[in-house]
């Protein structure tokens, strides 16, 4: 049965900087297109605040530290992102009778969101339709949190919240093996949708001037959250190596963009060495200028689902290198695109090929491959008839 509404649920307020937000417009935006009636629903500032007060007592035993619900971008801003799409902004209270009219629910696998559809009673809800956008597993986290995180993802109060939806959304072969095997709920493999074309666009139109990246030395970008996740702490480490080696400092200039808890670490870098430049943040449509200048992008995450900061990159004809991790190796195609490394020695050996000139990538078969592995009109076509499927 056709669907005709489709209902993109998530708790904290939308933005674009974010990539569960940014794939939640992006998404609604290209259904919304296909002529469905499509509203992006999320929390109040009010209730918001409360539900992430909450969260950061169960996680942090932080009790009074200010919150801001408050997006980086503005309500107009994100309207105009959305195109035929709505953003609705509701009270808990008034949550559950708007859902039910309806025909399917698209909402992201975190425990919060699910916990509070849960309480609202799946079996009164349209089927709901989780897509994950936080790894179920983070791969190469050390740190206690990650360790927790792991153990909830995987054990017995996890599959309570699954046991009752429809079906799960997996954007990597991973994420949808890891679901099949051990929750035993319905699972769907579809990429997220990405046009080289839109980001060159978005180049011409919003250019970077803040800086002339134009000299002779190799550019290598790094643009990210600056947290645990997106492994700051392995990025300084490669900052330091490099730093040991005077041929490779003299040839190389790291480019990094972002803000996070670590910003510290890269600021402190930045002041020791000339062959790295911090930014701090960049609104995301100067992303695609950015790329448009860089020789090399380096992602040194710990874990990923599809990250959209590498298929910025690779749609911009850049070579990227990663750790052999879910997500990126779904995207990177090794010694064709990119490389995949499997430890820090790996990743450093990779690094220094390319700075040195030793290998030669082809940006517009780098190009090619994301087109022809994610081209909108086929991807999206697929994400509507995986709702149509499990609306039923």
């Amino acid at each position: 049965m056709p669907v005709k509404r489709v209902a993109f649920f998530m708790l904290p307020r939308l933005t674009s900087a974010a990539g569960a937000g940014k794939y939640f417009i992006e998404m609604a935006r290209n259904v919304g297109k296909s002529g469905k009636r499509v509203d992006v629903i999320t929390l109040n500032k009010k209730d918001f605040l409360v539900f992430r007060r909450l969260l950061r007592i169960f996680y942090h035993l932080d009790f009074f530290s200010p919150l801001d619900a408050s997006g980086t971008e503005t309500e107009e801003a994100i309207n105009a992102l959305l195109g035929p799409a709505n953003w609705l902004e509701l009270s808990l209270s008034a949550l559950k009778k708007s859902l039910r009219s309806y025909d399917v629910i698209y909402t992201k696998n975190e425990l919060v969101e699910l916990l509070v559809l849960k309480m609202l009673g799946y079996s009164e809800l349209p089927p709901i339709v989780v897509g994950v956008h936080t790894p179920l597993r983070y791969e190469r986290g050390s740190s206690l949190l990650s360790k927790f995180h792991n153990f909830i993802y995987a054990g017995f109060v996890y599959r309570w919240l699954l046991s009752g939806v429809s079906c799960v959304h997996a954007s990597n072969r991973y994420t949808k093996d890891f679901v099949e095997r051990r929750f035993k709920v319905p699972c769907i493999l579809v990429n997220y949708p990405f046009s080289s074309k839109e980001m060159l666009t978005t180049a011409k139109e919003y250019h970077f001037d803040d800086y002339d990246f134009s000299d002779e030395k190799l550019n290598c970008a790094f643009i990210a959250r600056l947290g645990e996740q997106k492994g700051v702490g392995t990025l300084v480490r490669l900052l330091h190596r490099v730093a040991e080696f005077s041929e490779l400092k003299s040839r190389v200039r790291f480019n990094i963009f972002g803000e996070g808890d670590m910003r510290s670490l890269v600021e402190t870098a930045a002041s020791q060495y000339e062959f790295v430049n911090y930014f701090g943040y960049v609104e995301n449509r100067y992303v695609p200028s950015i790329l448009s200048d860089q020789d090399l992008f380096i992602s040194t995450s710990g874990w990923e689902v599809f990250p959209f900061n590498i298929l910025e990159a690779q749609s911009m004809g850049v070579p990227v290198i990663a750790f052999k991790i879910p997500g990126p190796e779904d995207i990177i195609e090794h010694s064709r695109t990119g490389y995949l490394a499997n430890d820090f020695e790996d990743f450093f050996h990779y690094l220094t090929l390319v700075v040195r000139g030793k290998v030669d990538f082809s940006q517009d078969f780098i190009i090619q491959r994301i087109d022809e592995k994610y081209a909108p009109p086929i991807i999206i076509k697929k994400f509507i008839n995986m709702l149509e499927e499990f609306s039923n």
